[in-house]
């Protein structure tokens, strides 16, 4: 890599630091994981300050030894922030979380076995509790409960086919 070539060569830590996010950018091009995670692991040696390095400590942690993503953090509504937070084991899904309001605190937290959902629950009325549970089986929801007067007790329930046509509702 020419990050490290400058770094042999004595050059300036701020040109390897342009490399190496270079490089970055290529291997994330080619899925190539396992390399983008190395240049991070590298990034966070470079003397660059601690803000630069506290960042790239909290990226390179977003990956697993094997450059499989651990954390993946994604902006669903294009406004700079990400809102979308998925963890992973294995390179599968484990856990995805949404926090749709801006305050930190997650609205759906959907879950995942083998890479598939299994449960979703969901703050739908924004009071800090869920009150919207699905469950899912074979990726598809075949269960929906729900608490609508927000008293902590299910009060609606549907169930829907493997198709997704409801079959019933209490």
């Amino acid at each position: 890599l020419s990050a490290q070539k400058t770094l042999a060569d004595g050059g300036p830590v701020e040109l390897a630091e342009n490399g190496y996010l270079a490089a970055i950018d290529g291997f994330n091009a080619l899925g190539d994981y396992y390399r983008v995670k190395q240049c991070y692991d590298a990034l966070c040696k470079l003397d660059i300050g601690p803000e630069k390095q506290k960042r790239y400590v909290r990226i390179s942690a977003r990956y697993d030894a094997a450059g499989a993503p651990a954390l993946e953090a994604i902006d669903s509504d294009g406004d700079g922030l990400p809102d979308q937070f998925t963890d992973y084991a294995g390179g599968q899904p484990t856990e995805r979380r949404e926090d749709r309001n801006r305050d930190d605190v997650p609205e759906v937290v959907l879950r995942f076995e083998a890479g598939l959902p299994v449960r979703q629950e969901e703050d739908s009325n924004l009071d800090g509790h869920a009150d919207r549970f699905t469950t899912f089986e074979a990726g598809k929801p075949v269960r929906v409960a729900e608490d609508t007067d927000s008293d902590g007790r299910i009060d609606r329930r549907a169930e829907f086919g493997t198709a997704g046509a409801k079959r019933s509702e209490a």
